[in-house]
């Protein structure tokens, strides 16, 4: 083959890779959920349950295990359908998995409820994590224990932030000034039952305050933000 022969042969398969690199760019530009990503994290509320790590589909997300009132921080994935599980660190028992649309710039708790040690409920929330107005705080709180089907937050012994949330239910936002407040819970059906806990509420920052507990209630508090 001559050297002319040989130099159309070369410039037609540069040709070819070429159209072939900017047909690839063009499906990237013009689907760009393919390249679209979620936030996840998990609260461990279970007070029976070991610590635990995170997965989508196989995939562990966490570098450090989860123990039982500890959030994790948002890890971002691949947005879409997905397998949402929690194992018990370092094993591949799972103790609670979820099928979830993981939606493009969303961010989602698991949180890990129930009792005993594995197969587990988990709830799962969309967070709002929207900033709040201008040197206000936000606080959102989440039912999370056994031990009541319904429970109310008061801050500071005089505010009544929420009333008779269910279990396994979410509260609406409520802005909170900043500063060092004390939340309490309490049971409108066992007046035995309350847990309080102690924050420093900062302005700009997004907090969840979330109750617990199989045996005995805990009252937890995990920044968003």
């Amino acid at each position: 083959m001559n050297t002319h022969a040989q130099l159309k042969k070369l410039m037609a398969a540069v040709a070819v890779i070429f159209s072939l690199t900017f047909l690839l760019s063009s499906c990237d530009h013009e689907n760009p959920e393919m390249n679209a990503t979620a936030s996840v994290r998990v609260i461990h509320s279970s007070q029976s349950t070991g610590s635990v790590d995170l997965f989508a589909d196989d995939v562990k997300l966490n570098t450090s295990a989860i123990a039982y009132s500890e959030s994790s921080n948002y890890f971002e994935t691949k947005a879409g359908e997905r397998t949402i599980q929690t194992r018990l660190t370092g094993t591949s028992q799972v103790v609670s998995s979820q099928s979830i649309n993981l939606e493009r710039g969303q961010q989602y708790t698991i949180y890990v409820t129930g009792s005993g040690t594995a197969g587990q409920n988990s709830v799962v929330t969309t967070d709002d994590n929207s900033s709040p107005s201008s040197n206000q705080g936000k606080v959102r709180f989440i039912n999370l224990s056994t031990l009541t089907s319904n429970a109310s937050l008061m801050m500071d012994n005089t505010t009544t932030l929420f009333s008779n949330v269910a279990y396994s239910t979410t509260s609406n936002v409520a802005t909170v000034a900043p500063g060092t407040h004390t939340f309490k819970v309490t049971s409108a059906a066992n007046a035995n039952l309350s847990a309080t806990t102690t924050a420093n509420i900062e302005a700009g920052k997004i907090y969840t305050i979330y109750l617990s507990g199989t045996t005995v209630l805990g009252l937890h508090i995990a920044a968003n933000n």
